[in-house]
């Protein structure tokens, strides 16, 4: 792998981390901010999505859609297509404008960040897909 695509997945794993610990934080306000937190591990678990892909070699559109990036790494992976959001997708646009008025419960935020901590456990990568840490190998290969 050139060090360019290293560096460009190491880049998705840090800004998925990044949205990770930004909920995280939103969450433990005793009066969260459901949708901005919903909104950060959306994009948490698109981010950690794509750095598979990318690291794959597996072209996507560009998109917002997790059940598209799940069905393009369960095609590599079959561990992928066990993981199960409440409502992910909605949360990386149509919440955060008026017009939608559905907004997350803290149960479904607490179900969906269990499903973004799946992804980075699934078996085929190494610590730095599990964690979201950059460390020098992905998948089982030196970056």
């Amino acid at each position: 792998m050139n060090e360019e695509k290293m560096l460009y997945i190491k880049q998705w794993l840090e800004k998925a981390k990044d949205d990770l610990r930004v909920y995280d934080i939103l969450m433990k306000d005793e009066n969260p901010v459901l949708s901005i937190a919903g909104f950060h591990l959306q994009q948490s678990a698109e981010k950690y999505l794509k750095a598979y892909l990318e690291y794959m070699s597996v072209p996507f559109a560009k998109t917002h859609d997790i059940e598209y990036l799940l069905e393009l790494c369960a095609s590599l992976n079959a561990l992928f297509a066990q993981i199960n959001f409440v409502n992910l997708t909605d949360y990386a646009v149509d919440m955060r404008y008026p017009g939608f008025m559905q907004t997350p419960t803290k149960n479904e935020l607490e179900q969906d960040y269990i499903s973004v901590h799946e992804i980075k456990r699934i078996p085929t990568a190494t610590s730095i897909f599990f964690s979201g840490m950059i460390v020098p190998t992905f998948a089982g290969k030196k970056l």
